[in-house]
């Protein structure tokens, strides 16, 4: 069932990306930068007592924010991102955000970590791009102001990766 659903959620952005490139395909100079901060000096993150897998994952929305798009998709598993349909499908998705602050990164089912799972809940406070309210998902599922997302992270060989980005725990 949860991989239909990620099936499921892969098509709409899919169809997402398509309407939306289509409809504006802006240059990098027509879109500004979105508000941010430092987050290894916000409160929503404390760099000492954090795991590598919680800083992975504020150092990914960190990317997202800042629009380093291909930085923020190669953070993620190859399960996650498994052809380039997909990998411009993310690009879309996250080069719609105008704007994206984390307000906290908290651990999340800590009961079902493993050494190589653990699962975050992340409240963001976003503003989308209007042109992302044409998609087949509204805004991409997001509200103007606070959401919270929550976000899966699994170590590949030596190195931590994004495995899910979703609206449910």
């Amino acid at each position: 069932m949860k991989k239909l659903l990620i099936i499921l959620f892969i098509i709409s952005l899919s169809i997402s990306a398509f309407i939306v490139f289509k409809n504006s395909s802006p240059t990098s100079s027509d879109v500004p930068l979105p508000q941010t901060e430092n987050l290894e000096t916000s409160p929503a993150f404390d760099a000492e007592d954090s795991s590598p897998g919680q800083k992975l994952v504020a150092q990914f929305l960190q990317n997202i924010a800042e629009k380093k798009i291909p930085e923020a998709i190669s953070m993620m598993t190859v399960e996650a991102v498994p052809n380039e349909e997909t990998k411009q499908t993310w690009g879309v998705h996250f080069a719609a955000f105008k704007k994206l602050t984390v307000v906290t990164i908290e651990p999340s089912m800590k009961e079902t970590w493993t050494d190589t799972k653990e699962s975050y809940k992340a409240t963001l406070d976003v503003e989308m791009e209007e042109s992302s309210a044409n998609s087949p998902v509204p805004y991409f599922g997001y509200e103007k102001g606070e959401n919270i997302r929550w976000i899966n992270v699994e170590k590949v060989g030596e190195e931590w990766k994004i495995a899910v980005l979703s609206t449910g725990p």
